[in-house]
């Protein structure tokens, strides 16, 4: 299990091997704002590419473990 803050330094490297590596993701005071880099991971905005699903987190795709 991961926890982050959204305040913390390279949360979103967080978020990308907590996907990638198949881990529980849990965002710790978050409030009412949420950042629109989460948007796709959120809406479950996963691509397959192959047998393998993908997911854009900012300017990268995220490989998605099963």
């Amino acid at each position: 299990m991961v926890c982050i803050q959204l305040s913390q330094r390279a949360w979103l490297k967080k978020v990308e091997m907590a996907v990638s590596n198949g881990n529980i993701l849990m965002i710790e005071s978050i409030g009412q704002d949420i950042d629109a880099i989460l948007d796709p991971l959120l809406s479950r905005q996963f691509v397959k590419k192959g047998k393998t699903f993908t997911v854009k987190l900012g300017s990268e795709d995220v490989e998605m473990s099963p």
